[in-house]
C-alpha cells in the first residue's frame, strides 16, 4: 500500500513536535528566548499551528494535528498536549527562577522555598504515575502469565514480580504494598 506524501509529511511532523517538545520539557532555559515560545504552548490550537520548517515542524488544523497523533505516537494526542502543558510549565518555571533575586533576602528566601515546594510537588506526582506505571505493568504481566496455562511461565512470573516487589521493599515508603493489593483486586 502507498502512502500519501502529504500524510507521511504530517506523520513526521507530528512527531517532530514531540521531539521538540520533549527537549523544551527537559532543558526549558534553551528556549526560553525564542520568540513566542509561550504562546504558542498556551493552547492546542496555537501547538497545531506552530510551524518550524527548521525542526521540520509544520502546521496544520488542530483535528489534523489530533488524528495523525493518535496514529503515529503512543497515547496519542493526549500524550502531545500533556508534552505541550509540561513545557510550558518548565518554561515558565524556567523564567520565575531567572527573574528571581539571587540575594539572601526574605522575598528571595520565600521565592526559594516556593520554587522547592514546587519542585517536590512534581517529583511526588511522577513518583506517582510512575508506581501507576508498575501497578499496571503488574497487573498485565500476572494476567498474560495465568491466560497462557503454562506453569513454567506463571511460576517464573511469580518469581519475577516478587523480586520487583523486593527491590521496591529498599525504598523508604514502600511501594510494593500498592502492587500486591493491586494484584488481589
Amino acid at each position: 500500500m502507498k502512502v500519501d506524501k502529504r500524510v507521511a509529511k504530517k506523520g513526521l511532523s507530528v512527531l517532530a513536535l514531540k521531539t521538540f517538545l520533549q527537549q523544551i520539557v527537559q532543558k526549558p532555559g534553551s528556549y526560553t528566548n525564542e520568540a513566542n515560545i509561550v504562546e504558542f504552548l498556551k493552547s492546542q490550537g496555537s501547538l497545531s499551528k506552530y510551524d518550524d520548517e527548521d525542526r521540520a515542524i509544520y502546521g496544520s488544523s488542530l483535528n489534523t494535528v489530533k488524528r495523525v497523533a493518535n496514529s503515529v505516537i503512543d497515547g496519542g494526542f493526549e500524550t502531545l498536549d500533556r508534552l505541550r502543558v509540561s513545557a510550558l510549565e518548565a518554561v515558565n518555571t524556567h523564567k520565575i527562577r531567572t527573574a528571581s533575586s539571587n540575594k539572601v533576602t526574605k522575598a528571595g528566601l520565600k521565592n526559594q522555598k516556593n520554587e522547592k515546594d514546587h519542585e517536590l510537588q512534581q517529583a511526588l506526582q511522577d513518583i506517582w504515575h510512575l508506581t501507576m506505571v508498575i501497578r499496571k505493568v503488574s497487573q498485565q504481566a500476572n494476567s498474560y502469565a495465568q491466560e497462557s496455562c503454562n506453569p513454567v511461565i506463571i511460576k517464573r512470573c511469580e518469581r519475577e514480580q516478587r523480586e520487583l516487589r523486593s527491590m521496591l521493599s529498599l525504598r523508604k515508603h514502600p511501594v510494593a504494598d500498592i502492587i500486591v493489593a493491586s494484584q488481589d483486586d
